[in-house]
């Protein structure tokens, strides 16, 4: 028992390092109701190293595309959600290099409105 206790700070460190990240600004979760063949952006103030995660979930009515770009419109992240049994649960993490804005689109590439949970992290 002893011995496993040199492993409790390390445990708590790790754990501590999965709470830090996001956008240097607070973004609260929101439901979105995306018409078809439409897109919707934000951009957001990001610290440099830091984790950085958007998740994006619909409702199944129709397929979604995530796409992050940095403030040089250069891509750094996408899920276009093709290959999964769910077109529309989305996810996509980075480690923004510098700190700077980051542009988060999501496109909703089917007819039907899709109404999603879109989260910030």
């Amino acid at each position: 028992m002893k011995r496993l206790l040199w492993l409790a700070p390390l445990a708590l460190f790790a754990v501590a390092q999965w709470g830090t990240g996001g956008p240097a600004v607070n973004f609260k979760a929101r439901t979105l109701a995306l018409p078809g063949f439409k897109s919707w952006t934000v951009s957001l103030p990001y610290k440099a190293r830091e984790r950085a995660l958007v998740i994006a979930s619909g409702d199944a009515s129709s397929p979604l595309a995530l796409y992050v770009y940095d403030a040089h419109g250069n891509c750094v992240g996408m899920d276009e959600g093709r290959y999964s049994g769910s077109p529309d649960d989305l996810a996509v993490e980075w480690f923004p290099p510098e700190p700077g804005e980051y542009t988060l689109e999501l496109r909703n590439t089917g007819h039907a409105t899709n109404k999603v949970n879109v989260i910030v992290r």
